[in-house]
């Protein structure tokens, strides 16, 4: 059964792919970036780094993704067999394939979804089954989301509390 976050992501990923298909480096795209889904239902990039994991932890990014339900990370690379790998990275795999790879978060999971440059109008979607250092850094995102929303809300109830509404 598809859960809500994966049918999310596949639409978003739909959304991203339609926006990148007239880019000429749709498969080596010079930087990651990071999107959310508005109220009217459109995929907005809110920032960009060439580097993954540091737009991941990057405080602007925690902030840009503050107030949405739903938020994913485009970047591409290469993939490859998980059971041929061993300690050899999907670069350097002789099945290596390029891909783009679109990582979805909300509050009831991650989903990905992976397109492959040599079929590029069929996708693979991974709910919750993605493992490694970009899994885990979504993961630390939507954490990291989570509690600073919470600690928002915290705040407010206290101000109301106390009458401190700064109006």
């Amino acid at each position: 059964m598809i859960t809500s976050t994966e049918k999310t992501a596949i639409m978003a990923e739909n959304k991203i792919d339609y926006i990148h298909k007239d880019f000429k480096e749709a498969w080596d795209l010079p930087s990651a970036s990071m999107w959310v889904l508005t109220n009217k239902g459109d995929m907005v990039c809110v920032s960009k780094h060439p580097d993954v994991y540091e737009l991941l932890e990057a405080e602007e990014t925690l902030k840009s993704v503050m107030g949405f339900e739903f938020f994913a990370i485009l970047t591409c690379g290469w993939a490859a067999p998980i059971d041929d790998l061993g300690d050899l990275p999907p670069s350097k795999h002789k099945k290596r394939r390029r891909v783009r790879l679109v990582v979805g978060s909300d509050y009831d999971g991650v989903a990905s979804v992976i397109r492959f440059q040599d079929k590029p109008d069929e996708t693979v979607v991974d709910a919750g089954m993605a493992r490694g250092s970009l899994a885990d850094s979504i993961v630390s995102l939507q954490k990291r989301k989570a509690l600073a929303e919470t600690e928002d809300v915290m705040t407010e109830i206290k101000q109301l509390l106390e009458g401190d509404t700064n109006e």
